[in-house]
């Protein structure tokens, strides 16, 4: 863009006077030759006060419109590009070129966002030709909702849930012991034993010896007496007979 300029502006264009007086106010040093320095330097003053003459004098706006446009990005130096072609152009017309620029970005910005936000219909799911099925719950026998958001039908899964935790739970517990309301079987008593599920029954509870005692064996419904003698035969060995050694 300056370079356009500076091929466009040889004259006392307002454009001339601001391109040679930015070369001059950004030039830098380069290496350690500083007459190679100067002497740039140097042709940059000449240009400009080519450029210069009493009827149209260098003034502050133009080292202003320079050091303005030299500060700001190369795209927008081109909204002031017609105006440079222009002889005595104030520094307030640059400056009000800018901003109308400005606003005009602005607006243009705003314009795209809202494009981009706005609503959009929503997208059709599904095959058209197959219209969205009814909602119906087979436990409310209602049409306002179906089986899966039934709160029936939650509760009673979390009611199951919570009874066969507790079925799992007290199996799990140990049966209390209880003692034996059985007595313990003594020598010379009469014992009774009870299987499977039925009762036993002691039909004499005072102290008797081994003579004629009776068990009485117990099993469902079928009952075995057993009559037990404890009177040996008589045998050839009287000592045996009589119970002496």
């Amino acid at each position: 863009m300056w370079i356009a300029l500076a091929e466009a502006h040889q004259d006392t264009s307002t454009g001339g006077k601001v391109y040679w007086i930015r070369k001059l106010l950004i030039a830098r040093m380069e290496g350690d030759n500083i007459d190679s320095h100067i002497d740039t330097m140097a042709k940059y003053h000449e240009r400009l006060n080519a450029l210069v003459t009493p009827e149209k004098p260098l003034t502050p706006d133009d080292v202003h419109t320079a050091a303005l446009l030299g500060s700001i990005p190369k795209d927008w130096v081109a909204c002031v590009s017609n105006l440079m072609n222009q002889e005595g152009i104030k520094t307030a017309t640059i400056v009000s070129a800018l901003k109308n620029e400005s606003i005009r970005r602005q607006s243009q910005g705003d314009i795209i966002s809202v494009s981009s936000t706005a609503t959009k219909p929503p997208a059709k799911s599904g095959n058209p030709n197959n219209p969205p099925k009814k909602k119906f719950c087979t436990m409310c026998n209602l049409d306002t909702h179906d089986l899966n958001s039934c709160h029936n039908t939650r509760r009673l899964i979390e009611e199951h849930k919570a009874n066969r935790k507790k079925r799992y739970e007290s199996k799990d517990q140990p049966a209390p012991s209880g003692k034996s309301s059985k007595p313990p079987a003594r020598a010379g008593r009469t014992s009774t034993a009870t299987l499977g599920a039925s009762s036993h029954s002691n039909h004499n509870d005072s102290d008797t010896d081994y003579s004629g005692s009776e068990v009485e064996v117990t099993a469902g419904n079928a009952v075995a007496s057993l009559s037990v003698s404890f009177n040996p035969k008589a045998s050839g060995d009287a000592n045996l007979d009589s119970g002496c050694s």
